[in-house]
């Protein structure tokens, strides 16, 4: 019964590890999102750390139009704010680590959130396969 069990937990593991997107974001984005002073702020950094990695998986040649589309829509959105470049910034250095770190993973975010449980922060991430974008 013992061999049984041992062969079981021996076929259930993966070549790889695979990791959650949510341990990935964590890791390439983590000093960015903490820069959020509230959960709120928090919240608002990870969806920027999502679209620069969404960004990263666009073919290098439609990066600077998507975006070009995001600090457009930004300061469209916050039209007293005059940090839309900032913003671009940082979103270029966030694309930049996310290839680094993790240029074979090619998950597209979904959805994203940061909760705080018993004092620590903890996000939740949906992703999916991504399509072939060219």
């Amino acid at each position: 019964m013992k061999n049984k069990n041992k062969n079981a937990r021996k076929k259930r593991k993966p070549d790889r590890q695979k990791r959650k997107v949510s341990e990935m974001i964590t890791r390439f984005a983590h000093d960015y999102i903490s820069m959020g002073e509230s959960l709120r702020g928090k919240q608002s950094f990870l969806n920027t750390a999502c679209n620069a990695w969404n960004i990263a998986l666009l073919p290098e040649d439609k990066r600077q139009t998507a975006l070009d589309q995001c600090q457009k829509q930004y300061e469209l959105i916050n039209p007293e704010a005059d940090d839309g470049q900032n913003l671009r910034h940082d979103m270029e250095i966030l694309i930049q680590e996310k290839l680094r770190l993790f240029p074979e993973v090619k998950k597209t975010i979904v959805g994203a959130e940061i909760t705080n449980t018993e004092g620590k922060d903890w996000i939740r991430v949906i992703s999916t396969k991504s399509l072939s974008r060219e």
